[in-house]
Formats: C-alpha cells, structure tokens, sequence
C-alpha cells in the first residue's frame, strides 16, 4: 500500500471483508506513524477524530478499522460518513476485499 504524504491531517478508516487484510493496512498505516485502533465501534468514530484534531501536536495522522459485521450499529456508517467529510475533506475511507 502507497501512502502519500501530506501537512494536514490525515484520517483513514478501514473497513471490509473477513480475512481481507484490514489489520495488515492498519499495520502499514501504523508503520507510517499513524495512530491506530483496531476494530472501533461506527458510533464512536466522530469522538475519535474530535479527540485526534484536539491532539493534534501529537497525533498528526490517524486510522481506525471497522468492522462490517457491526450489524445494525453499521447503518449509522454513510451519516457519520457524510459528516466527518463535511469537517474533514482528507478523510479516506478504504474497503478491502479478499
């Protein structure tokens, strides 16, 4: 995975199949100096990027897999979306399969 560089914040989050490799790009994001977290829950995204914009000496880049079998909590997934790329238009969302 090519990982372009930037002076804003980056904010990527990861979601897709079972087995497809969603914590082996976490690992590549986190080998690029991302803060990580694994498997977060959807309603809990604005928080995490509220709480990394308010660190942002610390945390310049962020990533955070989700995971699709998040069952019903998943339908609130294209609002906070929709949302985050209002605030936030670096925002990337990767789906993998396998």
């Amino acid at each position: 995975m090519k990982v372009k560089k930037s002076n804003g914040q980056k904010f990527v989050i990861i979601t897709g199949m079972s087995g497809s490799g969603k914590g082996s790009a976490l690992e590549v994001l986190e080998d690029y100096g991302y803060f990580c977290v694994d498997n977060l829950p959807v309603d809990l995204i604005p928080k995490f990027e509220e709480l990394c914009r308010e660190a942002r000496k610390k945390i310049t880049n962020s990533a955070l897999v989700v995971d699709v079998r998040g069952g019903k909590f998943l339908n609130n997934l294209p609002d906070i979306l929709t949302n985050l790329k209002k605030n936030k238009p670096e925002a990337k969302l990767i789906f993998l399969e396998a």
